[in-house]
């Protein structure tokens, strides 16, 4: 049986891939901060989520998989065209009751796990800042998780990356449109993947912005790591894929204290994913020089 063509799920959804974060080719000015606490909870099971109804429901796991993260997000202007970028977050992961197919002769035992997730640290420098801008990133992924291989259940990958992203962006008063791509480069035999990010959003009234977006992350499929207990579950596993549009809303007050919130609505690709259908909050502060 081939298993990446068993693990190939269509209608699931992870926490990894709903980003209320700050992104596109913009610089803080120097000394100048963005500090977000965020939370990604799950808000619905697999078989309830209606935009999956029209994919063809082909499941890959043995066990429903609960994937909830929280954690700390800080940008800091270093100089007026360079920002430093970190990301502290936590996971929280637990397998339930069986699905409705098992598709592994060896079914784990059911358990949770609480832990660090991989910790980020990235640096964004403006290389244009014209009505296009431009920016690029070099970007760093650290094994910081915690694992339970026998039953399945890991906090986020078990490898470092490195990487670099290009931003290209432009913004009003009315409307603002940004690409980033990015190529990051795993160790501990995992695949490298391509990452993807797109959005665009509409400034509503003064302190009301929404947007759409599309996240994509896809496997170069390089890297020889396979674990099948994690391949059972969908907890970070290697040549983990996924593609999905998404929306978020953002309110900001006058003193710089703002709350925001994403969730994906149209699923396109998923590989090697764990049942989720999810909602990202977020409260963040901006800081003036």
């Amino acid at each position: 049986m081939d298993l990446k063509k068993v693990l190939f799920s269509t209608v699931l959804f992870t926490s990894s891939l709903v980003q209320i974060y700050a992104g596109g080719p913009w610089t803080l000015k120097k000394k100048e901060a963005f500090i977000q606490a965020q939370t990604t909870i799950p808000v619905y099971a697999y078989n309830s989520m209606l935009m999956g109804r029209f994919i063809n429901d082909v499941q890959g796991v043995n066990r429903k998989t609960i994937n909830a993260d929280f954690g700390i997000y800080v940008e800091y202007g270093l100089l007026n065209n360079l920002t430093l970028i970190g990301k502290i977050p936590f996971k929280y992961v637990r397998t339930g009751e069986l699905t409705d197919q098992t598709y592994f002769e060896d079914v784990l035992e059911a358990g949770s796990l609480i832990g660090m997730s991989n910790t980020e640290f990235d640096v964004k420098y403006k290389i244009l800042d014209n009505k296009v801008k431009v920016a690029l990133s070099a970007n760093s992924l650290w094994n910081t998780i915690n694992q339970d291989l026998p039953k399945g259940l890991a906090t986020g990958f078990d490898a470092n990356a490195f990487g670099m992203t290009a931003h290209i962006g432009r913004g009003n008063e009315k409307h603002y449109g940004f690409l980033e791509i990015g190529y990051q480069k795993y160790t501990n035999n995992f695949s490298d993947v391509i990452e993807i990010r797109i959005e665009h959003g509409w400034r509503l009234k003064n302190d009301l912005n929404i947007g759409v977006n599309l996240d994509a992350r896809h496997s170069l499929e390089n890297g020889s790591y396979f674990n099948e207990n994690l391949a059972q579950t969908g907890l970070s596993p290697n040549d983990q894929e996924w593609a999905a549009i998404g929306v978020k809303a953002a309110y900001e007050t006058k003193n710089g204290i703002g709350l925001n919130m994403a969730m994906p609505l149209i699923p396109i690709k998923f590989q090697y994913t764990g049942f989720n259908g999810v909602l990202s909050f977020g409260i963040y502060k901006k800081i003036n020089s």
